[in-house]
């Protein structure tokens, strides 16, 4: 059976849950589908057979505990689910609930220190959606003033969110805090020529970094755990990120990226090799390097 012919768009979610269920807790029942889709137990037993249908070696019936079990053996996924969506899901308190594990309500995450007021999220997405300026009350590390700018994409580096947008004052693209604006009109700004996206070449260049385990045994003493941990192929991890970005994944991840490997201590544990392929990368000061006063 097609695994969405003739599903409406409802059904398709229920049945993805019931394989979700199936595969992170082990067994599933009608009322898991029932309580958390707000449908009959008779709504739900239909669910189950359609899956059956599809997927009948995923799937057996346990008559004395009345539920779906999985089939280990023989179980592959008729809806593929990514790494990414997975923990998606996890991440959820009542998608995480229904798996009953005791004493949790989810995947602990670290605690954000601050987030942006959604009514700045959004005039920013308004703006960025209706390719217009704004006008933005905005506290730097060095002073507060009102700026002009035109915003173009959204970034969470990891810490915190900001917008990568076109600063009249400046005369030049840049990273804005969200949680620095304290206040924005939103004017009927037009934009100029200059100020759009596919001007902002720090955005459109694409930096390969190759992430190699630290050749300093004082910081790795078993680099293997890092090439199964990562997937490396022959001892290298390539990502190809914005050079926008830079900076801020790299700090992210603690790599040193000093030409020599210098950089001493257990959180550096990853290098990057080509180190030269930060030239001309506006944030490349972003990354863990060498301080001026210590020779290493």
């Amino acid at each position: 059976m097609d695994k969405n012919k003739d599903f409406k768009k409802a059904q398709i979610e229920r049945l993805k849950f019931i394989e979700f269920l199936l595969q992170f807790k082990g067994w599933v029942t009608r009322q898991d589908v029932a309580s958390q889709f707000g449908v009959s137990e008779a709504a739900a037993t239909r669910d189950f057979r359609f899956y059956r249908e599809m997927a009948e070696q995923n799937i057996q019936y346990n008559d004395s505990k009345k539920h779906w079990d999985i089939s280990s053996d023989t179980f592959a996924n008729v809806y593929a689910i990514s790494p990414q969506e997975a923990f998606g899901k996890l991440r959820n308190k009542s998608t995480f609930g229904s798996l009953e594990i005791d004493g949790q309500d989810g995947v602990l995450c670290p605690p954000r220190l601050s987030l942006p007021s959604v009514n700045i999220i959004s005039a920013f997405t308004r703006a960025m959606s209706g390719k217009r300026a704004i006008k933005i009350r905005y506290a730097s590390s060095n002073s507060t003033q009102t700026r002009v700018v035109v915003p173009h994409s959204l970034v969470d580096n990891g810490l915190r969110w900001h917008a990568r947008v076109y600063d009249r004052e400046k005369s030049q693209f840049g990273d804005f805090v969200l949680g620095r604006v304290i206040s924005i009109e939103e004017e009927n700004i037009d934009i100029k020529p200059e100020e759009v996206a596919e001007n902002d070449h720090q955005w459109f260049r694409f930096v390969k970094l190759e992430l190699v385990p630290h050749p300093n045994p004082e910081n790795l003493k078993n680099p293997e755990a890092l090439k199964i941990e990562y997937g490396m192929d022959n001892g290298v991890l390539t990502k190809l990120v914005r050079a926008a970005a830079v900076g801020y994944w790299l700090r992210l991840w603690n790599v040193d990226t000093t030409p020599d490997h210098c950089l001493e201590g257990g959180e550096f544990q990853l290098w990057l090799q080509n180190h030269e392929t930060l030239y001309d990368v506006d944030n490349a000061f972003l990354a863990p390097r060498q301080k001026k006063k210590v020779n290493c």
